[in-house]
Formats: C-alpha cells, structure tokens, sequence
C-alpha cells in the first residue's frame, strides 16, 4: 500500500447542494489512491448533507460528524484526525484542482524546513471566473493551502478569531514558519454574498481582533486580501 502522503478535509454545515462537486474533485487528485485521503467533517447539519457525505466511503471518504460547532472547531476535528504527513481545506462549495496535491508536495517534501504551501487559484463569482496570483500569505486564502501536519500539531492548529483563523497562524508563527508558493491555480474559489467571507462586518471584526493581538505585526495584517465581492 502506498505511503499517505496528504489529508483533504472538507468541513461541510448545510451543504448538500455543493458537496458531491467538492468530494468529486478531491478524489480525482492526480495521485495514487491510497497515497492521499478524503476528509469530510458533517458540523451538524440539517438538510442531508450527512447521509449525502456517507454515500462517498465505499469510495474510501472518512466522514465525522459533530454536533455544530463553527468552521474553525470542524477544521481542527479534521486536522486532528487526518493521517498524511501534510492537510488541507477544502471548503464544500469549492473545488480542488486535480494537481492540488502533487504539486505542492513536489515542493514540500524536497525542503523538510517548510512549514506550509500555498497557491494560485481560479475565484469564481456568478458566472465570471479570474486567476488571481498570490506571492504573499497574506493574500492566500485558507482553501488549498497544505500545511505539514507536524507544524500544526506543535502550534495547535486554529484559534478561534474570526474567520481568518488561517492568518491568525501565520502572524503566530511569524518569522519562524517557512512558506513556498505554488505559481499554478490549484483551487477553485467561489464565491457569493451568503458566503462568510463575503459578510463585511465580519470581515473587519476579524481584522481589528487581530490588530489586538498582534499590534506589532500591523503592517503584516494591513495586506490581507481584499474580500470585497
């Protein structure tokens, strides 16, 4: 049996009408089978996402289910359980392109000193789609970027701050952590109004909760991407 090489985790609330799409692209990653896993963490939904998600392990999908408890609580569930040497998100109403994976472990597993990876990616909005390259972790979004589990392990994983529990991280670490880009798209962002990204109060809530904590990385926070839609 192959080495697990990489964790998907896919953390769903309510998702019954994207999920299949999301689950369909994580397991059609361009690597062997068993090198990789799928990862879906049910956060308590109510429309059938769960037995929709249970329809995938025939094909090998772990699934959990817990009780509501938020994005960050369902991707800590998924980080502790995952069993390949690196983890990643993938938000149920995107989509992982087939060379998510192999890509950023081409890179990752050459330089042990590397803490995470991340990538270019395709954001989608209504029917208009745009590449958007990113050479900063702070523009980096939480999706596709695959973290070496080790790293994670040590620092805990996500903090409850907001949601950008993802730079929250990084500022952690900051000056410590080493990173590499993967200069390809690797991630299908879409976005939409109902999304919680989308939400401008929260989005600035979140960026004063980390001035808070972090006043002396000012300058770092003031590059976080714009998530205006």
């Amino acid at each position: 049996m192959a080495e697990m090489r990489a964790s998907i985790v896919i953390r769903a609330y309510n998702a019954r009408e994207s999920l299949a799409r999301a689950v369909e692209s994580a397991l059609a990653q361009d690597m062997q089978p068993h090198s990789y896993e799928v990862i879906i963490v049910d956060d308590g939904s109510s429309d059938g996402t769960l037995s929709l998600a249970e329809s995938f392990v025939p094909r090998g999908v772990r699934v959990i289910q817990q009780k509501n408890a938020g994005a960050v609580a369902a991707a800590n569930v998924g980080f502790r359980a995952a069993r390949g040497e690196f983890v990643t998100l993938l938000d149920s109403d995107d989509e992982a392109a087939p060379t998510l994976l192999s890509y950023s472990l081409q890179l990752l597993e050459a330089d042990p000193s590397l803490s995470f990876s991340f990538c270019d990616y395709y954001e989608q909005f209504r029917d208009e789609r745009r590449r958007v390259e990113v050479t900063d972790p702070f523009q980096m979004i939480a999706g596709g970027t695959l973290w070496r589990r080790s790293f994670g392990d040590a620092q805990g994983w996500f903090r409850n701050v907001g949601i950008f529990p993802e730079y929250e991280l990084v500022l952690r670490t900051w000056g410590t952590a080493r990173y590499v880009r993967v200069a390809e798209p690797c991630y299908i962002y879409r976005r939409n109004e109902a999304s919680l990204s989308g939400d401008t109060r929260r989005v600035e809530e979140c960026i004063a909760r980390l001035k808070e904590l972090y006043p002396e990385r000012t300058q770092e926070i003031g590059r976080i991407r714009s998530y205006s839609i």
